[in-house]
């Protein structure tokens, strides 16, 4: 591998995401009831942030590597990859963020459901929901010091919009005289059914996007085989000005594809 391959792999190494980020995702989510003791909530990812600007850093080396050894074409070409390969993982890791908030929301109402069941004071109960889900602790712990105080705990769950329909629920009962843990077991239907009909929707865009990124990945299927048959492909679409114009022009439109695939994908998701 020449010069110009070494530092596009380097290039699209800024794109991988480091094995210590994995086990910022195990965060675990306790049972409701009683059983869930409250502890201090921990901020999942807190070393994404230096983490992704090193990634950043080595593509942007990567990128400006290939412009010095190789020309303009090729770096424009390494550029656009490494855009498109930052556009996909950044939907990916919104779609796990998506997932990862609505579990946590969903184990919080069924935890201050079954708190309020069992006779807990709705101080106590709105603790022990924050505990086992760390994204919404600030705003559970904040209306179960309103409760304790004898204010109303709905206005500071009414701040977050994920956690607006359980303020709701507390007003509507606290209005009504109906009992709490009933109107959350509504709540908690209708974040089961929008769980269920999200995965619905995962489940039958898995497929055109599975396709997408396989028939993106066809281009270099086709340089393998003919670098294994001799014909040297990578000599001629980096060795070559016109390999390299016909390189940046294949990327461009590659990429193109793959965007307007993912415009598409984003549609349907939202309809």
């Amino acid at each position: 591998m020449n010069a110009a391959g070494w530092l596009a792999l380097a290039a699209a190494a800024g794109l991988l995401r480091p094995p210590a980020q994995w086990a910022a995702r195990a965060a675990p989510l306790a049972t409701a009831g009683r059983l869930a003791a409250p502890r201090a909530a921990a901020v999942p990812g807190g070393r994404a942030g230096p983490a992704r600007g090193a990634g950043a850093a080595v593509a942007v080396a990567g990128v400006v590597g290939v412009l010095l050894a190789a020309g303009v074409l090729l770096a424009v070409a390494v550029a656009v990859v490494v855009g498109v390969g930052w556009l996909l993982r950044r939907d990916a890791a919104h779609r796990r963020e998506r997932a990862a908030r609505q579990a946590e929301l969903r184990a919080a109402v069924r935890a201050l459901i079954g708190e309020l069941e069992a006779g807990a004071a709705p101080p106590a109960a709105l603790a022990a929901a924050g505990a086992i889900a760390p994204r919404y602790a600030a705003v559970l712990v904040e209306a179960a010091s309103a409760a304790a105080a004898g204010g109303d705990p709905g206005e500071a769950l009414l701040a977050d919009d994920d956690t607006r329909a359980i303020g709701l629920a507390w007003q509507v009962a606290a209005d009504t005289g109906l009992a709490l843990a009933g109107v959350l077991g509504r709540i908690a239907d209708d974040l089961r059914a929008e769980h269920e009909q999200r995965r619905a929707v995962d489940a039958g865009l898995a497929g055109p996007r599975a396709s997408a990124l396989l028939l993106s990945g066809l281009p270099l299927i086709g340089i393998a085989l003919g670098s294994a048959m001799g014909a040297r492909p990578l000599a001629v679409l980096t060795g070559t000005s016109g390999g390299r114009l016909l390189c940046c022009a294949g990327v461009l439109l590659d990429a193109a594809g793959l965007l307007w695939m993912r415009r598409i994908l984003a549609r349907a998701e939202r309809a």
